[in-house]
């Protein structure tokens, strides 16, 4: 005598084997971390793409470590370190410009910094997100994009 292994009935009252079931959740789960982990490694490519510039600027007009930019990965100070980049790191570049005489560079990207940070915390409110999370998004390249040129002038002047 054969012994059948015992099917879990479907919706539509066609038998589903275990293991079918078992094989879909383990590919759900397995989709699951490639999203995260993609979205981690995006994550780190956007702080060193900040990390470059930073690291460019003289020690100091430096308001803190560029290194810091990291702080970004972690999760609740994801949330501050947007703020302080954009606030003091910006003021670090107006100070060093000004300390040359070049005031070609206005508010070194201070005001779509302090969007961009903004956008970031407003991207957790359900239903805000939906408008908050783009604009982020475009706030924060606009401001990478601003300190890389900042960064390029500073190397050559």
């Amino acid at each position: 005598m054969s012994q059948d292994t015992p099917a879990l009935q479907g919706l539509d009252g066609i038998p589903i084997d275990a293991a079918a079931g078992g094989v879909a959740i383990a590919g759900f789960f397995a989709f699951l971390c490639v999203i995260i982990v993609v979205g981690f490694l995006i994550q780190i490519v956007v702080c060193f793409l900040m990390y470059k510039p930073i690291s460019k600027l003289p020690e100091k007009f430096r308001p803190f470590s560029p290194g810091l930019v990291f702080l970004m990965l972690v999760p609740i100070a994801n949330f501050v370190m947007p703020f302080l980049i954009s606030l003091s790191v910006t003021d670090g570049f107006k100070n060093y410009f000004t300390s040359i005489g070049d005031h070609s560079n206005g508010d070194c990207g201070k005001g779509v910094g302090l969007a961009w940070a903004i956008a970031v915390v407003c991207s957790v409110i359900p239903f805000v997100n939906y408008i908050a999370a783009p604009v982020a998004l475009v706030c924060m390249i606009i401001f990478i994009v601003k300190l890389w040129s900042m960064g390029n002038a500073i190397k050559n002047v």
